[in-house]
Order: C-alpha cells, then sequence, then structure tokens
C-alpha cells in the first residue's frame, strides 16, 4: 500500500457490542438507565474521527443527550456506557 494511502484502523468496539434503537443502556458513572432513541455515524456537530457511533438516548435522570458510544469515564476511564438490555 502507497505510503500516502493509510488504511482505515479496525473499529475499537465490536460491532456485536454496539446498541441498537430500543436497547437499554445503563451509564457507568451515575447508574442512570436509559433507551437508545437513534444511532448514528455522524454526531451533532459533524464527522469526529475518533468516535465510530454516536447514539441519542433519553435518560431516566438526564434527560435527552447524544454522545460517542465510545465515551470514556472521567473517574475510572472505562467505558461509560454498556447496554442493560437489547431489543
Amino acid at each position: 500500500m502507497p505510503a500516502d494511502k493509510q488504511e482505515a484502523p479496525p473499529h475499537t468496539i465490536p460491532l456485536s457490542e454496539y446498541p441498537k434503537v430500543g436497547d437499554i443502556i445503563r451509564c457507568t458513572d451515575d447508574n442512570d438507565l436509559g433507551i437508545v432513541i437513534s444511532t448514528n455515524v455522524i454526531g451533532p456537530y459533524g464527522k469526529n474521527p475518533k468516535v465510530d457511533l454516536y447514539v441519542e438516548v433519553q435518560w431516566q435522570e438526564a434527560g435527552l443527550c447524544t454522545d460517542g458510544w465510545n465515551a470514556r469515564s472521567f473517574n475510572t476511564y472505562n467505558s461509560l456506557y454498556e447496554i442493560v438490555s437489547r431489543v
């Protein structure tokens, strides 16, 4: 492969672990539960090469929020979200 052409990096999160619309997820920082309203590869401010997938979630406590699925906890640097229940 030519030096000026770089191969796309592999997914940082296995596709089987991506959420789907209707899934219930949990925020690992505050244990808030939410339902996935939508998913998109382009976020509210455009495409970000560091984010594979954006999720729009209606949280019980936090309301409606959009964030990258690969977000990390500021406290532990572990994954900020986990899937609790699949549709």
